[in-house]
């Protein structure tokens, strides 16, 4: 507000309402001095609702800077409690789902559950995790106007409430990150990814027979000839059997622990790239944006 000090003869600038309207001269008497004290009434109606309009803007930026501190606070409430509601159900079907006899329990199920720990752990580390706080932002050189000065205190209180609640933003945007990903993981246990065909192995072969113990040599040479024969069809029919077939091997739970790896990097990695890819596009808005010199 430009609370300047009149000066005589002044003309009011068009461009500035506010200032006041030119003092009378010396000569002029009576009406003059009526008509001025008029101007003066109407002008410090025009002030007053000006400052009533700026009070109230500033008072609904600083509510709104208040309110961001538990919009914050609540976000990161609401991923604990998420994360927690689905562990629990989580784990409920499983108990109905898997025995420890008849349908053993796969170890890929651990994954989604390490996933939303680690979306409850960082957001409890958002809200609870102490660190050293930096300079603080609510600092402001005042200056000679009130209404700027106002602008001024309001600005300040506004940086300070937004470098509270972006200091450790990073943790709370990794715990929705984390908690997105534990998503396609629920099914984990329940979905097989990783089957791999082998070949058979070599079957248990029938053992050769042992001699037969008869009294005489050329006997016992016949029998044992056509037991040889007997066995050797049956190794030979074993083998034949076993020929060309395959096995196949589950290996979904080393293929979902390798996914595991890629979603816990990708949690802390995300919110860089977002925040980067942020950046960019602000960058290149704000070029396509600013006025082009055409000479």
């Amino acid at each position: 507000m430009n609370c300047r000090t009149p000066t005589r003869g002044a003309t009011a600038s068009v461009s500035n309402p506010t200032a006041f309207p030119p003092v009378p001269d010396a000569s002029d008497a009576g009406a003059a001095l009526e008509r001025y004290k008029a101007r003066l009434t109407a002008h410090q109606k025009v002030l007053d609702a000006e400052l009533g309009a700026l009070t109230a803007y500033t008072d609904a930026l600083v509510e709104v800077a208040k309110g961001s501190i538990e919009r914050a606070r609540a976000g990161a409430d609401v991923v604990q409690k998420a994360a927690a509601a689905i562990a629990g159900v989580y784990t409920t079907v499983l108990g109905v789902a898997f025995s420890v006899t008849e349908n053993p329990f796969p170890s890929r199920g651990l994954t989604p559950l390490i996933l939303l720990g680690l979306a409850i752990v960082l957001s409890t580390a958002y809200l609870a995790y102490l660190s050293r706080g930096r300079k603080s932002a609510g600092g402001f050189t005042p200056s000679g106007y009130p209404r700027e000065n106002m602008i001024l205190r309001v600005n300040a209180f506004v940086g300070w409430t937004r470098a509270i609640v972006r200091r450790r933003s990073y943790l709370l945007q990794a715990s929705v990150v984390a908690l997105a990903l534990a998503l396609p993981f629920l099914g984990a246990p329940f979905i097989s990814i990783g089957k791999i065909e082998t070949s058979a192995p070599t079957p248990m072969l029938a053992e050769w027979p042992d001699p037969p113990d008869l009294q005489d040599a050329a006997l016992e040479r016949i029998q044992f000839t056509a037991m040889i024969k007997e066995q050797a069809d049956v190794r030979a029919k074993q083998l034949e059997a076993a020929r060309g077939k395959t096995v196949v091997q589950d290996d979904s739970d080393e293929q979902w622990w390798t996914l595991l790896v890629g979603a816990v990097i990708l949690t802390f990695v995300a919110p860089l790239l977002l925040a980067l890819v942020g950046s960019l596009v602000g960058a290149f808005w704000g070029w396509f944006r600013a006025p082009k010199i055409v000479g």
